[in-house]
């Protein structure tokens, strides 16, 4: 499962106030449902709980995952595109999006056989 922009900010601040337990941390106030110490965004976590739970949180590596978040990607699938862009229009060979993270508008050329995005270009 990927994580939207929203929640990876919420878990990555989370982290980051509550230190190297903050694993333990955040399974107890999902199991208060809050928290008497984060300030930030506690929606985001909860969505996290409710359709993850704590095997996720149990398996999760935030630093992994945020290394692979500072290396940008080079070629998306359908799937990949639509997690990451928002799709404006297609035409010849070309897909204008909307990038979700920073809401930069570009184009990606893509490939029909399979269906590859790849060449971000921002506009």
């Amino acid at each position: 499962m990927n994580l939207t922009v929203d929640q990876l900010t919420a878990v990555k601040a989370y982290a980051e106030q509550h230190g190297e337990e903050w694993k333990t941390s955040l399974q107890s106030d999902w199991m208060r449902s809050g928290s008497a110490t984060y300030r930030g965004e506690w929606a985001h976590l909860q969505q996290l709980r409710n359709r993850l739970g704590p095997k996720w949180l149990y398996e999760f590596q935030l630093a992994e995952l945020l290394d692979r978040a500072s290396q940008p990607r080079n070629t998306w699938t359908t799937s990949e595109l639509q997690e990451d862009f928002e799709v404006e229009g297609f035409g010849g060979g070309l897909c204008v999006v909307r990038r979700k993270s920073d809401n930069q508008r570009g184009s990606l050329q893509f490939d029909h056989m399979p269906r590859l995005y790849f060449n971000f270009v921002p506009a």
